[in-house]
């Protein structure tokens, strides 16, 4: 699963694999470079599922976007694409996303 990221550090993306982790901007809350992209990738075991829950998600409208794939980037794969300002109390529901 790919997860791009936008991230505010040299180190733009990254490898998060074990049973917990957590993906944010090192210098999280404050902004980040313009035209910034980044990808993580999560891995896990077989038949494992993974759960990703945006806890506090700020994009900049018209140009911030978190696409989410089951596997390698590409239309058939997307999972979940967030493109606008998103209220945290708003995440709750329809931004926790489970991948089986």
């Amino acid at each position: 699963m790919y997860i791009p990221y936008v991230e505010c550090s040299q180190f733009c993306g990254g490898v998060v694999q074990g049973l917990n982790g957590t993906i944010e901007s090192p210098g999280f809350p404050h902004g980040y470079p313009n035209y910034a992209n980044c990808t993580w990738l999560i891995i896990t075991g077989e038949r494992n599922r993974i759960q990703l829950s945006f806890v506090t998600l700020a994009l900049e409208e018209d140009f911030d976007i978190v696409s989410v794939y089951d596997g390698q980037p590409s239309p058939g794969n997307l999972k979940l694409r967030l493109m606008k300002k998103v209220h945290p109390h708003r995440l709750l529901g329809p931004y926790e996303v489970i991948l089986q």
